[in-house]
C-alpha cells in the first residue's frame, strides 16, 4: 500500500518530520517501509515557459523551431509534437536537467538536430512521470489547457512564468510504500487517515482534521430514498443516500494529484470521490446511477448458485454460491436483481457514466469470512475486496458515507443530497481488557510509571479506566476517533467547539503542572476500552495492550536488562529423551529417520488384522484408513530409494492406532488408541551382493545393533526363535525379542515381548517391488520405554586394559527351533573375568547338517587388564567353556 505524505500533511503536520526519522519509527512501531518514492519530482527541475514563436525545420517536415522564453531569455528549442503553437505555456526542462526514470534519467543537453542548435527540450506528461495526473494527454503539456483547480481554486499559468512548475502545480510529493503484509492485522491502517493517527500516537501530536467528524450537506426534501433490507446476515451494515443535480466530469488537478501520487488513474469525478474516501478511511463505497437501478428497495443477500454478474470489468461473472449480492428490487423490476458483488465489484449495468445526474451512494461492511471465500474463488482482487477481507470498522459505516457526499459536493456545487438511510450494524463494538500495572510491568520487563501507561493509551484513543475511575481525557480522546459522535457545520457549534477546546488546554496547563496521582507503591488496575476501530479482529486481551504499550514507548528505549528466572530444575522428559537416544544411536549406524503418513489403504492394513480405522473426510479417498503397522510404509520407501543408493537404512519411530475390537478388557475400550512403534529396515550394500548371504550378513549386523543398545539401557532380554511366525518375515530367518524382569521391577511384570525381526519375506517384497532381500524389525516403543524406566542400575566406567586381546572362536551345532542366545546366555553365567565380549559370528545351514540342524559360530575376546594372557589360560577359559556347553547338551560340531 502507498501513502502520500502531503495527503497524510492534511490531518496531521508531518512537513517538519524528516522522512527518514518516520521511516524508522514506523518500522519499529508500526510496520515495515519498504520504500520511500519521489511522486513528481521532476516538476522542481521543469520551469514554466512561454513559446514566443515557432518556423519548420529545414530539415524535418515533422520538427519545429521553437523561440521559448523562459522567464530570463529566449532559447531556439526543437520540437517535433503536433500540438506545439505559438503562445502556450509548457513545461520546459533547461540544459542540465535530469528527467525521468531515476534509474536511468535523461540528462538535457545542448546539441544539434538535424543540423540546428536546440537548447532544453518541451515535455510532455509521460516524459516526467506525469502520466496519471494529466491522463490521456497527446504530445506536449499544455497549461492554458489545462483546468489547474487546486484546493484553495483556480492558478493561471501566466503568472508564472520562469518560476518552478512545482510552484505552479504543488504536488511533489515523497509516497512510503508499505509492506502489505505486516498491517494484515491493522484493518484500521489501510487508508491515510489510519497512518495519521498512528503518527500521532508516535510522535505525541494532535489531528488537525478528522474525516470522521464531517456532516453531509443538508439533505433536500423531494429527493426518492430506498428501503433497505439485510438477509441472511449477508451483511453488518448498510447505508445509503441519494444525490441528485450530479455532473459527471473529469476531476479537478488537487484529486487527481491525491490519486496518482498512490497509482491510481483518474476516472470521473464521481468515480474519483468514491477512491478518494476509500484511500481516506479504509471505507469501500459504491456509487450507482440511479436511473439505471430502476427499484424502490435494496437488498443485501447471499447468492444462490448460478447466478452471474455483468461487472465493471466488462466481464459476466458466475459469482460463487453464499457470495454478497446487492439486488434491486421492486419498481420496474419484476424480480430481485444483481446489480453489484457485494464488497468487491460493482455491475456494469448501473455504471456511473458521462450522462449520469442521479446517483444512489452506498457505504456498508460485510463479514470477513464471506468476501474471503468469494475472493478465493473469483479473480477480482479490487482494492475495495483487500480492504473488507480484513475485517472493517461498522462504526465508519455512515461517517465514510457522510464524507463522501461532502467531497461529491465540493466537486458538483450543483448537487443535492437526501437523507441517509440504513439497516443493520452502525455502531461497532468496543472491546473492554483489565489488567494489572503489575502485569504490564512484568510482561514489558520494565518498571513503567501507570501514567505513562494511560497517556500511552489516550494517544491510541483507548478509554481508560484507573482503580475504577474514568479518565475524562481518554473518553473524549476515543469517543472523536470513533466516528460516532461527528461535529456540526453550525456557527453555534462552532462556538461550541471552540469553548471545549479552551476548556481543553487549560485543564491540560493544570494536569501538566500538577504532580502524579497515581502512586506507584499502590496496586493499580487498570480497564482499557478499545475504540472501535480497534475492536474488530484486533485489541482483546492483555498481551494485546503490552504490545501496543511496548511499540509506542519504543522497543528501541526499553532498557536492557539480562533475564533473571529462578533457576527451577525441569523434570526430564523420559520419553522424549528416549526418542534422541534411539535416533542418535542408530543415525551413527547409518541409518536415516524417515517420516510416512499415518493414514493408508484398507489393502495394507487387511494383513496386520482388520481394515483399521476409517477417515471420516479422508485428504486421498485411496488412503482413508489410520495404519496399523509402519512397515508398508517403510517397504516403500526402501523399493524408492534402492536405485538411489548402494545402501538403504531406514528408521520410523511412530504411531499407529489400533480399533477398539483389539483392546478389550482395557478401561478404554470403546475408544481407538495409539501405540508408538520402532521399525527398521535395511538393504545390503550393493557392493556385498556379491557375498555369501548378504542379507544374513545385514541381518547379524542388524541384530548386533539391537543387542548393544538394549545393553546399554541395562535392560535384560532373550533372544527366541520366532514360534509365533509373521507373514513379513522369512521363516527360515525370524527372531523374537524377550524383555526380562530385573529385581527392581514388579512382580506383576514379568517375561513380555518387544517385537520381531528377520530377514523380510520374498513374497511380501516381491509386492512393494523390492529388487533385494532386506532385513526389518518391528518393535513395541511404548515397552521399551516402560521398562527402560525401571531400570535404575548405575552404569560404571572401567578404564581400557593395558594388555592386547586374544581372540578365539568356537562353533556348535544347535536345533534350528533353539534360540542362538542360549550358548551366550551359558557363557555369561560362567562370570569368567577375563571374557569382555562374546559374539554372534555366523549361521550355517546345509550338508553334511541335518535338515533340522544349524552351525553357529561364536566369537570370544578375552583379555586381563595387568599381565598378557598366556595361550594356556586362553586354552582353558576355552575348555571351561566347551564343558559348560557339553553339560547343557549342545554339541561342539565336529
Amino acid at each position: 500500500m502507498k501513502l502520500s505524505l502531503n495527503w497524510i500533511n492534511q490531518y496531521i503536520k508531518v512537513t517538519d518530520i524528516p522522512v527518514q526519522d518516520l521511516v524508522k519509527k514506523l518500522t519499529l512501531a508500526t510496520c515495515e517501509v519498504e520504500e520511500v518514492i519521489s511522486a513528481f519530482g521532476d516538476l522542481d527541475k521543469l520551469i514554466v515557459a512561454r513559446v514566443e514563436s515557432l518556423e519548420k525545420h529545414p530539415d524535418a517536415d515533422r520538427l519545429n523551431i521553437c523561440q521559448v522564453n523562459d522567464g530570463k531569455t529566449t532559447l531556439q528549442v526543437i520540437c517535433g509534437a503536433p500540438n506545439v503553437r505559438a503562445g502556450i505555456h509548457v513545461l520546459f526542462a533547461p540544459v542540465g536537467a535530469s528527467i525521468g526514470d531515476p534509474q536511468q534519467p535523461l540528462r538535457i543537453e545542448k546539441r544539434k538536430i538535424r543540423g540546428v542548435e536546440s537548447s532544453g527540450m518541451i515535455c510532455a506528461a509521460s516524459e516526467i512521470g506525469a502520466e496519471l495526473l494529466f491522463p490521456d494527454r497527446d504530445g506536449i503539456l499544455i497549461l492554458d489547457d489545462e483546468e489547474l483547480i487546486l484546493e484553495n481554486g483556480p492558478v493561471q499559468p501566466g503568472k508564472f512564468l520562469g518560476k518552478p512548475v512545482s510552484s505552479l502545480i504543488p504536488v511533489v510529493d515523497t509516497v512510503l510504500d508499505i509492506d502489505n503484509k505486516s498491517i494484515t492485522h491493522r484493518p484500521d491502517l489501510w487508508c491515510h487517515f489510519g497512518f495519521a493517527r498512528e503518527i500521532a500516537a508516535i510522535y505525541r501530536r494532535s489531528l488537525q482534521f478528522d474525516p470522521l467528524q464531517t456532516e453531509s450537506p443538508a439533505a433536500k426534501k423531494g429527493i426518492p430514498s430506498y428501503k433497505i433490507e439485510i438477509r441472511n446476515e449477508a451483511a453488518l451494515g448498510y447505508a445509503g443516500l441519494s444525490a441528485d443535480g450530479i455532473t459527471v466530469g473529469p476531476s479537478p488537478l488537487w484529486l487527481r494529484a491525491r490519486l496518482a501520487a498512490v497509482g491510481q488513474k483518474s476516472i470521473s469525478n464521481i468515480v474519483d470521490a468514491s477512491n478518494y474516501v476509500m484511500l481516506e478511511l479504509a471505507q469501500p463505497n459504491h456509487a450507482f446511477d440511479r436511473k439505471k437501478l430502476g427499484c424502490d428497495s435494496i437488498a443485501i443477500d447471499k447468492a444462490k448458485k448460478g447466478v452471474s454478474v455483468d461487472t465493471l470489468d466488462e466481464q459476466s461473472t458466475e459469482v460463487p454460491e453464499n457470495s454478497v449480492l446487492i439486488l434491486a428490487e421492486g419498481g420496474s423490476r419484476k424480480k430481485p436483481h444483481p446489480v453489484a458483488v457485494g464488497g468487491i465489484i460493482g455491475g456494469s449495468e448501473t455504471a456511473i457514466s458521462q450522462g449520469t445526474t442521479e446517483i444512489f451512494l452506498e457505504s456498508a461492511t460485510f463479514p470477513r469470512e464471506l468476501i474471503r471465500r468469494t475472493l478465493s474463488r473469483l479473480p477480482n482482487r479490487t482494492d475495495s475486496a483487500v480492504r473488507f477481507e480484513k475485517g472493517q470498522d461498522p462504526a465508519k459505516m455512515v461517517p465514510g458515507l457522510k464524507r463522501l457526499a461532502q467531497v461529491i459536493s465540493k466537486l458538483c456545487p450543483e448537487a443535492t443530497f437526501g437523507s441517509v438511510v440504513k439497516a443493520g450494524d452502525s455502531t461497532g463494538k468496543r472491546n473492554k481488557i483489565k489488567t494489572s500495572l503489575s502485569f504490564l510491568r512484568t510482561r514489558l520487563g520494565f518498571d513503567i510509571s501507570a501514567d505513562e501507561v494511560a497517556d500511552t493509551m489516550r494517544r491510541l484513543y483507548f478509554e481508560v479506566s484507573i482503580n475504577g475511575q474514568v479518565d475524562p481525557g481518554s473518553r473524549a480522546a476515543s469517543r472523536n476517533s470513533s466516528g460516532t459522535k461527528s461535529a456540526t457545520g453550525s456557527k453555534k457549534s462552532q462556538n461550541a467547539k471552540k469553548s471545549a477546546k479552551k476548556k481543553t488546554a487549560n485543564s491540560a496547563a493544570k494536569k501538566k503542572s500538577a504532580p502524579s496521582t497515581l502512586s506507584d507503591d499502590l496496586p493499580v488496575e487498570f480497564v482499557f476500552t478499545a475504540p472501535t476501530f480497534r475492536s474488530q479482529y484486533d485489541v482483546s486481551i492483555p498481551e494485546d495492550i503490552i504490545e501496543e504499550l511496548g511499540r509506542i514507548y519504543g522497543y528501541d528505549n526499553i532498557p536492557e536488562k539480562g533475564p533473571a528466572p529462578e533457576l527451577v530444575s525441569v523434570p526430564l522428559n523420559e520419553k522424549r529423551n528416549l526418542e534422541k537416544q534411539i535416533k542418535h544411536t542408530f543415525r551413527s549406524h547409518g541409518f536415516y529417520e524417515t517420516l510416512n503418513y499415518s493414514f493408508c489403504s484398507q489393502k495394507d492394513n487387511e494383513p496386520y488384522g482388520g481394515p483399521g480405522l476409517r477417515i471420516l473426510n479422508p485428504v486421498n479417498t485411496s488412503q482413508d484408513r489410520m495404519r496399523l503397522s509402519q512397515i508398508p510404509g517403510l517397504l516403500r520407501q526402501a523399493a524408492v530409494n534402492q536405485n538411489r543408493f548402494d545402501s538403504v537404512r531406514l528408521l520410523e519411530l511412530g504411531r499407529i492406532f489400533e480399533p477398539p475390537e483389539k483392546m478389550s478388557g482395557t478401561p478404554e475400550k470403546d475408544l481407538p488408541q495409539e501405540r508408538n512403534r520402532l521399525s527398521l529396515i535395511a538393504l545390503p550394500d550393493e557392493e556385498k551382493m556379491s557375498v555369501d548371504s548378504p542379507a544374513f550378513q545385514e541381518f547379524l549386523e542388524l541384530r548386533s545393533i539391537l543387542e548393544a543398545y538394549l545393553k546399554s539401557l541395562n535392560i535384560d532380554y532373550e533372544i527366541r526363535h520366532s514360534q509365533d511366525k509373521q507373514f513379513y518375515l522369512h521363516p527360515g530367518c525370524e527372531l523374537e525379542i524377550h524383555l526380562l524382569p530385573s529385581k527392581n521391577m514388579p512382580e506383576s511384570m514379568t517375561s513380555t515381548l518387544l517385537g520381531y525381526g528377520g530377514i523380510i519375506h520374498p513374497g511380501y517384497a516381491a509386492r512393494f517391488e523390492l529388487k533385494r532381500t532386506g532385513v526389518l524389525f518391528d518393535l513395541d516403543f511404548d515397552l521399551l520405554q516402560t521398562w527402560a524406566a525401571f531400570q535404575s542400575r548405575q552404569s560404571f566406567y572401567s578404564p581400557p586394559g593395558n594388555q592386547p586381546d586374544s581372540l578365539f572362536e568356537f562353533t556348535v551345532v544347535l536345533n534350528e527351533k533353539d534360540s542362538t542366545a542360549r550358548p551366550v546366555d551359558i557363557v555369561r553365567y560362567l562370570k569368567i573375568p577375563e571374557i569382555q565380549d562374546i559374539s554372534l559370528k555366523t549361521i550355517y545351514r546345509g550338508a553334511p547338517l541335518e535338515a533340522h540342524e544349524m552351525a553357529v559360530s561364536y566369537k570370544v575376546r578375552v583379555s586381563r587388564h595387568n599381565e598378557t594372557l598366556s595361550g594356556k589360560d586362553s586354552q582353558k577359559i576355552l575348555d571351561t567353556i566347551i564343558q559348560s556347553l557339553k553339560a547343557e547338551n549342545i554339541p561342539l560340531r565336529g
